[in-house]
């Protein structure tokens, strides 16, 4: 049997008739199946477009942090009435087995996405009881951040935070939480 060639990626200039102003600055290639890679240094995202849905699949550091190629993608869809999907899968770097949605909810009481406006089913009052009620010898916000802060310092924490987040993610099954993060559309509260 013969091997299927994987198709090449091409490089377009415009997808669709989408105002494509806010990325400019990045190459955009295409497999031709709506789903394109944006690229600066190295891959920074890879989206797929069914309108009125743009759906982010990957999003990483390029010779940009993650925030401003997140910027320029809601600039994008809010110029072009798309609403923004994702899966929060977030780690952090050199630290794959730390979940970094759930140590930022513990932190801030959301995730990161959250603070570009993205919803996920978590009501802010639920978490910010948790997140500032009794964990060990602090709350846990408290030992999120300290945490956080050792861990930046070198410190071998990661069992740690493992533990905490742990104790988030066991919360959060308790709530309308949901990895799947959405931005703009219609938002529909929960009563």
């Amino acid at each position: 049997m013969a091997k299927m060639k994987k198709p090449e990626s091409v490089v377009v200039k415009q997808i669709g008739t989408y105002d494509m102003s806010d990325l400019h600055e990045f190459t955009i290639t295409t497999l031709g199946d709506k789903t394109y890679t944006l690229t600066y240094e190295t891959k920074c995202a890879k989206i797929k477009i069914n309108h009125p849905v743009l759906y982010i699949g990957i999003l990483n550091r390029c010779g940009y942090r993650g925030s401003v190629t997140l910027t320029k993608l809601i600039a994008f869809a809010d110029k072009n009435g798309l609403t923004i999907e994702l899966e929060d899968a977030s780690t952090i770097k050199d630290h794959e087995e730390i979940d970094l949605s759930l140590l930022k909810i513990a932190q801030t009481g959301n995730t990161w996405y959250g603070r570009y406006g993205f919803t996920n089913g978590i009501e802010p009052e639920e978490v910010d009881a948790f997140i500032h009620s009794p964990y060990k010898d602090s709350t846990y916000q408290e030992k999120a951040i300290e945490l956080g802060k050792r861990l930046k310092r070198g410190e071998p924490v990661i069992e740690e935070i493992q533990e905490l987040c742990q104790q988030v993610e066991d919360f959060l099954r308790t709530t309308q939480y949901t990895r799947h993060h959405k931005r703009g559309g219609k938002r529909t509260r929960r009563r």
